[in-house]
């Protein structure tokens, strides 16, 4: 059975923020200091100098003691606080791709346990347009517009190495202060969402197997009073083939509802990175999206990112209906 999530009472907590309040990145940002940055070169250094491969690290292997109580705090911010953070000021010009992959890793296995995040188990995700060669290619890897979703983790994790010519901004946007929103503006589409949607059922079916979820998986739950979200809307449209039957009228506006104010400059953060800069989100109370985007002419200038997802190693509290793709 669904349960849906009591609708009484405003979320007041510092991830329900706004544009308002969070205008620019700048917002979130954290500016490396000069110890920081000798501690992360230093990183980079080592492991090339032990040959040491990239996804055997793990933070035993790096334990950053001079710097191990702003990584808590960072983890803190991304945990507890507004959900996001980014960081900022590696001198470029001293690091090579594989040093900052390196560097990235490193900070990253601190705050968690790389997951694959493909079929071909990959646990750095190298994101990059490969629509031209790739007909398959999934939809981090063409240049296409991505509507506003969450994934398959607990924290998300960006690094940007080269920027697109043209486009490719990410949007972030608190579902903790839309469900504030529609609980006093628009309660009745609140409680569509959190009564939730059907899934697709994925992997080996025997003949007579449903095709879609047993449960409903509410876009807001709650869980000893940790409000999170998870949305992935190609896959709500897909278990309604399986169903058999379109949305309602009702079901259909409340997604439009809740997707129009989610991209609304009013909730969407929206930004480009910049070469070195580093963003971790808490993937259970920040929707993502990104724009579309143009490639330089130059190859060795395409639009680079590197992912990672990461199994927190302080889990958030979830509901068994959180999401259809918890890990465990």
């Amino acid at each position: 059975m669904t349960s849906i999530l009591p609708i009484t009472e405003t979320y007041a907590h510092p991830s329900a923020w706004d544009t308002s309040t969070i205008q620019s990145k700048d917002d979130i940002a954290v500016e490396l200091n000069k110890q920081q940055i000798q501690v992360l070169l230093a990183v980079a250094e080592r492991a090339r100098r032990m040959d040491l491969k990239l996804e055997s690290i793990t933070r035993e292997d790096f334990p950053l003691d001079e710097i191990l109580q702003d990584l808590q705090h960072w983890l803190w911010e991304v945990q507890e606080g507004r959900s996001i953070i980014l960081l900022r000021g590696l001198p470029m010009e001293q690091l090579s791709y594989e040093d900052c992959a390196l560097i990235y890793w490193v900070i990253g296995s601190h705050f968690g346990s790389a997951q694959p995040q493909s079929i071909a188990k990959d646990l750095l995700g190298y994101v990059q347009n490969q629509s031209d060669t790739n007909r398959q290619a999934r939809g981090y890897q063409n240049r296409a517009e991505l509507s506003m979703h969450t994934d398959a983790t607990d924290i998300l994790g960006m690094m940007c190495l080269v920027p697109a010519k043209i486009g490719g901004l990410s949007g972030y946007a608190s579902g903790p202060a839309i469900y504030n929103y529609l609980l006093e503006n628009d309660p009745e589409v609140l409680e569509i969402l959190c009564e939730g949607f059907y899934y697709p059922r994925f992997g080996p079916r025997k003949p007579n197997d449903p095709l879609v979820t047993d449960d409903k998986y509410p876009i807001f739950s709650l869980c000893e009073g940790y409000l999170s979200v998870s949305y992935l809307r190609a896959h709500i449209d897909m278990a309604f083939g399986g169903l058999g039957r379109p949305k309602t009228e009702s079901e259909e506006h409340a997604l439009t509802t809740f997707e129009t104010l989610a991209k609304s400059p009013a909730f969407c953060l929206r930004f480009n990175m910049n070469p070195g800069e580093i963003l971790f989100m808490n993937n259970y109370v920040l929707f993502h999206d990104r724009t579309e985007f143009e490639d330089d002419e130059d190859p060795e200038k395409h639009r680079l990112m590197l992912r990672l997802w990461l199994k927190s190693f302080k889990r958030r509290p979830l509901s068994h209906l959180a999401s259809p793709y918890i890990p465990n």
